[in-house]
């Protein structure tokens, strides 16, 4: 759970960093409390992606898989989030 908040955390903040900069506009330009709602929406679709990502991997079952898949998801979720965050400062 930990690691889904933070991934989620650093995952709002990107992609509401990049729809921003789409408008010339930057995340500091608005004061916290505009972003709470996004970051808890996007929090809890974590939550819900990654009982998803168990299932369809076929995971929730085995656990060999399941550990293999954990580590997998937490790469390609700090792959693409970081893929965006440097895209988004060239």
């Amino acid at each position: 759970m930990f690691i889904n908040g933070l991934l989620g955390l650093f995952g709002i903040y990107v992609q509401i960093g990049w729809i921003l900069g789409l408008f010339d506009k930057n995340i500091a330009d608005f004061p916290w409390y505009r972003h709470i709602t996004p970051f808890l929406y996007y929090i809890l679709y974590t939550f819900l992606l990654w009982p998803a990502v168990l299932e369809i991997s076929g995971a929730a079952k085995d656990e060999n898989r399941r550990a293999r898949t954990e580590k997998g998801y937490v790469v390609v979720s700090l792959l693409v989030y970081l893929g965006i965050w440097f895209l988004e400062r060239r």
